[in-house]
């Protein structure tokens, strides 16, 4: 989650946008949301356009987290997935990936579509 904000124009993202990007339903992002405002990673911030809106916007807190995390994180990424891949093989693997994210996001835009959210 704190990827996604970073990355972010601002570095804050609407409830909703972060679900989708983090492929989690509305009620577990709710939770997830919670426990990092209470960490202090990210605040919650009112959406000026949409009252109804609210932004999740990252801390300075939350920023050292993630540049504290990142090399221990990549490092394990390097150490255990990337390092047995040649090239075809990442290839494949993107592709894939990609097909079951696609199709996580769409299930997970349907089944809340069905709540009528």
């Amino acid at each position: 989650m704190l990827v996604q904000l970073e990355e972010a124009e601002g570095n804050r993202l609407r409830m909703t946008e972060l679900a989708r990007r983090v492929v989690i339903s509305k009620s577990g992002l709710t939770r997830l949301v919670d426990r990092m405002v209470e960490a202090g990673l990210v605040t919650r911030c009112p959406d000026d356009a949409d009252r109804r809106g609210r932004w999740v916007e990252m801390t300075p807190a939350g920023f050292e987290r993630l540049r504290d995390a990142a090399p221990r994180h990549l490092r394990g990424v390097r150490q255990y997935f990337t390092s047995e891949l040649d090239e075809p093989s990442a290839g494949v693997l993107a592709h894939v990936l990609g097909r079951i994210a696609a199709k996580a996001a769409a299930e997970l835009a349907a089944r809340e579509s069905r709540r009528g959210r």
